[in-house]
């Protein structure tokens, strides 16, 4: 498999595959034997981040969309107003900082990932008690 052409801003990758961002706000994703090949449909990207199985974009309309291998892009229901997203380990939960510093997040909620109990999630739901937050990372079981 050749190598991606950069140069590029970020990257983000998970068990399976990276991606990395450009400066024009394009994403390309090698690995697993699939050669670089840039997202079809995704522009104007000014962060990316990796879950699991996935990897997501925030989008300067402060949208975000997520693509598995095949990407297919799905526009996340409830992630508006993101400023920016949760980096760190590829994990099963996602999180996002919504303007004015609240955190929202989605998925897997095993370890209390979520900031709210227990209960996995397929929606967005916001952390209780965190407001004027600038940064977040996460972890395969915090964020």
């Amino acid at each position: 498999v050749a190598g991606p052409t950069g140069p590029f801003e970020e990257l983000s990758g998970n068990a399976t595959r990276m991606c990395g961002r450009t400066a024009a706000g394009t994403v390309t994703c090698w690995g697993n034997g699939i050669a670089p090949t840039t997202v079809p449909g995704l522009s104007n990207v000014t962060q990316i981040t990796s879950t699991a199985t996935n990897h997501c974009a925030l989008i300067n309309d402060g949208t975000v969309q997520c693509f598995p291998a095949n990407n297919t892009l799905t526009t996340l229901s409830g992630f508006t107003g993101v400023t920016a997203l949760a980096k760190g380990a590829a994990s099963t939960h996602f999180c996002a900082i919504i303007t004015g510093g609240t955190v929202s997040c989605m998925g897997t909620n095993t370890y209390g990932e979520l900031g709210s109990g227990f209960a996995d999630s397929a929606v967005a739901v916001s952390v209780p008690g965190l407001t004027n937050v600038t940064k977040i990372t996460k972890g395969s079981n915090f964020t």
